[in-house]
């Protein structure tokens, strides 16, 4: 007898639809020119990666593609290339006179702070060396033309998470895994 009570059956995540579309298990026929996003994060090849770092954080997405002296796109960085190169430092902060009063319910066992009190802290540090030093300068591209299929088979085989969509040789758009799930809704 049902009584309303749902059970976890499992959890669908991006890498399964990438996956059931490479598969041909969901529709993949749409170009991915239909699917790309046109505006794409970049970066200077020459930047620090610390401040790269920071231009990931605030436009919000997991890459930014390298560009030349020229414009040209030279490269592709990722949050994985970053995270590979950080290092964790453990550190002290002063948290103050007082973490918790003694009274307090919240208060956990064993922190109660008499005094100025230092807990460690885990703090992370970037190496200032440029992008180029860091990103990967073979780029899988592909073209207006190639389907959601296509670019699917490409991210599973490279263990990539976005493209940049190439036209005539210039970037003009980048297909992200995210873009994929497009190919299921409104897309006939």
């Amino acid at each position: 007898e049902d009584h309303g009570v749902t059970t976890l059956a499992g959890i669908v995540t991006v890498t399964d639809v990438v996956s059931a579309i490479a598969h041909g298990d969901a529709d993949g026929d749409v170009e991915v020119g239909d699917l790309a996003a046109r505006d794409v994060n970049t970066t200077y090849v020459g930047a620090p990666l610390t401040v790269a770092e920071r231009e990931l954080y605030y436009a919000n997405v997991p890459y930014a593609v390298a560009l030349d002296e020229e414009g040209d796109m030279a490269g592709i960085l990722t949050e994985v290339d970053i995270i590979e190169v950080a290092r964790v430092v453990e550190g002290e902060d002063d948290t103050g006179e007082s973490i918790a009063n003694q009274d307090d319910d919240w208060m956990w066992e064993g922190i109660k702070a008499v005094g100025n009190r230092y807990l460690p802290t885990r703090n992370v540090e970037i190496p200032t060396e440029s992008v180029e030093t860091f990103m990967t300068s073979e780029v899988e591209t592909v073209s207006k033309r190639k389907t959601a299929r296509d670019a699917a088979q490409m991210m599973i085989q490279h263990d990539i998470e976005q493209i940049p969509l190439v036209s005539g040789g210039e970037l003009v758009g980048i297909v992200r895994d995210v873009n994929l799930l497009e190919a299921l809704v409104g897309h006939e």
